[in-house]
């Protein structure tokens, strides 16, 4: 689990809307809402080829060997987070970036965890970042990596935090 520089692609959901929701509901609800979510992104990741995953509040973080499997798995994310989050008026934002990465433990010699690190990681999460609720935006990066395509809207140029130029990014439209 050395620190090594790997090609991978990284996958950001979040919750539109979350913070605004949790105002007006109680920490309860809150944190059972939030219990769901997390089950049901832990089940639609056990589907695919995940090399880790991770939450942080209502944020999910996922790195994948192979775009394809990456694209797969957020279309089915967006299904199933629209399943639970729907009904409280609520949705997730989906965006994917490919790219290098360094991959490994991280931390002290007390507390080390596998993680996966840089400008692909910021990219793709700035990605997320842009994706409405029920959107899955994916990069050029990634839809050059794609050996089955998918139906995408015509490219954009994003700007994002962090960033001299814009990124182009594609919208899928399944």
């Amino acid at each position: 689990m050395r620190l090594s520089r790997q090609k991978r692609t990284i996958l950001f959901a979040d919750i539109r809307g979350f913070t605004g929701w949790s105002e007006s509901h109680s920490p309860e609800e809150v944190a059972s809402l939030v219990n769901r979510y997390y089950a049901t992104v832990e089940a639609t990741f056990g589907r695919y080829r995940v090399v880790k995953f991770k939450f942080t509040a209502d944020e999910a973080m996922a790195v994948f060997l192979e775009a394809d499997e990456a694209v797969r798995a957020a279309l089915d994310l967006r299904l199933q987070c629209e399943r639970i989050l729907n009904r409280h008026g609520l949705g997730a934002g989906i965006g994917l970036h490919t790219g290098q990465v360094v991959e490994g433990l991280l931390g002290s010699p007390q507390l080390r965890f596998y993680d996966a690190l840089g400008d692909t990681v910021n990219t793709a999460n700035r990605i997320e970042k842009s994706a409405a609720s029920g959107e899955v935006w994916i990069s050029e990066g990634v839809f050059s990596h794609l050996n089955n395509r998918v139906p995408v809207d015509e490219p954009q140029f994003i700007t994002v935090k962090g960033k001299d130029q814009p990124v182009r990014v594609y919208r899928i439209l399944t």
